[in-house]
C-alpha cells in the first residue's frame, strides 16, 4: 500500500473516498468521522498524533487555494467539514447555474406547443427551488417575455415600464373570467355571490381620449379629448387609469372614449417614458404616431390619426391587443397560486 496521501486530481466524490479509504487502512478516519468518539478512549498524546496525522493527509492532498483556506483549522474534523462546505456549495452554485441557464436560454419557437413550453419553464422554475432561490413572478414573466420570438416580444416590450400595470389588468380580467376549476364559475361570483360587470371591459394598452371639463381647458380652441393609453381600472375610485401620451403621466379618469384597435408606435411609448422617468432628453412629433393593435410588427402601420375614429366596443376582446398570448398563457399557468390573492371589481362606469 502507498504510504502518501491521496492527491485531489479527479472529481471532490472519488477524492473523498481515496481519502477515506487511505484514513481507515491507517486506522485515522475516526478523528475526521467522530472525533469527539475517538477522543473518549484514546490518550491526549494518542489523539494528538492521531490528528496531526490526519491533518497532514488532508493539506497535501486538497489544492493549495483550499488548503490557505482551511489550514488554520485546529482539528482534522473541522477542516473536512470546512473543505467540504465550500466545495458543496460551489457544486450547488455550479448547478444553479447551470439550472438557471435552462431557464432563461429556453427559446419558445411557432413550432412548439404554447402549453407544453410554458409547462416546461415552470418545472424550471421550481428546480431553482431546490437551491433556495426562487424566481418571483415578476422576474418569470421577463424571462418568459426575453424567451419568445420577436414578433411576440414587440407587442409587449414597448410598455415594459408598465409591466405591473399589465400584470394587475390580466389578473382583473382572470377574476372575472369563467374558471373550469370553478365549474364554470368565475372566481369573482365566488368570492361575492354576484354576477361581475363586463360592460366596462378595455382591451390594455389600446387608445383612450380623456375628456377636459370646459372650466378646465387653457383655452377655448383646446382640444377637449387628450390621447392616452389605457392601462387599467383604479382602486380607490370608479375610474379608468390611462397614460397621458403628451405629459407621460399616469391619470385617473371617469370620462374616457376608447379605440380598442388603435395604439401608440413602440418608440414614442418609449422615449416619452424615458422622458418622464428617466431624465430623457428626446424630443417627441408633434403627430403621435398611431398603429392599430392587429399591426404592431408592420412598419407599413404607423400613422398619423385623427381625433375621430371608429370606436367598436366588442366586450370579447378582453385581453387582446398589447396582453398578447405569451403574457395571457403564463398567467393562465399561474392562476392556480394567485387566483385567491387579488379579487377587484370591475364597476366603472363612465
Amino acid at each position: 500500500m502507498d504510504n502518501k496521501a491521496p492527491v485531489m486530481q479527479g472529481s471532490f466524490d472519488l477524492y473523498a473516498e481515496e481519502l477515506k479509504t487511505f484514513l481507515v487502512n491507517l486506522e485515522l478516519w475516526g478523528v475526521v468521522e467522530d472525533a469527539a468518539a475517538v477522543r473518549a478512549i484514546a490518550s491526549d498524546a494518542q489523539f494528538c498524533r492521531m490528528n496531526n496525522l490526519a491533518r497532514g493527509a488532508i493539506l497535501r492532498g486538497v489544492p493549495k487555494a483550499d488548503a490557505e483556506l482551511i489550514c488554520h483549522e485546529q482539528s482534522a474534523q473541522d477542516m473536512w467539514k470546512a473543505f467540504v462546505v465550500d466545495k458543496q456549495t460551489k457544486r450547488e452554485y455550479a448547478n444553479y447555474i447551470f439550472a438557471r441557464q435552462r431557464l432563461v436560454a429556453n427559446p419558445f419557437t411557432p413550432d412548439r406547443s404554447m402549453d407544453d413550453w410554458l409547462r416546461e419553464m415552470q418545472l424550471f422554475r421550481q428546480e431553482l427551488m431546490h437551491y433556495k432561490r426562487s424566481v418571483s413572478d415578476e422576474e418569470f414573466a421577463e424571462i418568459i417575455l426575453g424567451n419568445v420570438v420577436q414578433t411576440h416580444r414587440d407587442v409587449v416590450r414597448q410598455f415594459s415600464r408598465h409591466y405591473g400595470e399589465a400584470f394587475t389588468f390580466a389578473l382583473e380580467v382572470l377574476n372575472i373570467s369563467p374558471s373550469s376549476a370553478l365549474a364554470g364559475e368565475t372566481p369573482y361570483t365566488r368570492r361575492f355571490g354576484e354576477q361581475s360587470e363586463l360592460s366596462n371591459l378595455r382591451t390594455w394598452g389600446c387608445l383612450a381620449f380623456a375628456f377636459t371639463q370646459k372650466v378646465l381647458r387653457k383655452s377655448k380652441l383646446e382640444n377637449p379629448g387628450k390621447p392616452c393609453i389605457f392601462l387599467g381600472y383604479a382602486k380607490n375610485s370608479i375610474s379608468y387609469r390611462v397614460l397621458d401620451l403628451r405629459s407621460g403621466n399616469i391619470q385617473e379618469l371617469r370620462t374616457v372614449e376608447f379605440a380598442e384597435n388603435w395604439t401608440v408606435e413602440r418608440s414614442y411609448v418609449e422615449k416619452l417614458l424615458l422622458n418622464r422617468f428617466s431624465r430623457g432628453k428626446y424630443k417627441l412629433p408633434f403627430k403621435i404616431p398611431y398603429v392599430r393593435l392587429n399591426d404592431l410588427t408592420a412598419p407599413s402601420a404607423s400613422m398619423s390619426f385623427g381625433i375621430t375614429c371608429r370606436v367598436e366596443n366588442d366586450i370579447a376582446v378582453m385581453i387582446l391587443g398589447i396582453v398578447t398570448q405569451v403574457l395571457w398563457s403564463m398567467l393562465r399557468s399561474l392562476w392556480v397560486s394567485l387566483r385567491w390573492q387579488v379579487y377587484l371589481r370591475v364597476d366603472c362606469r363612465a
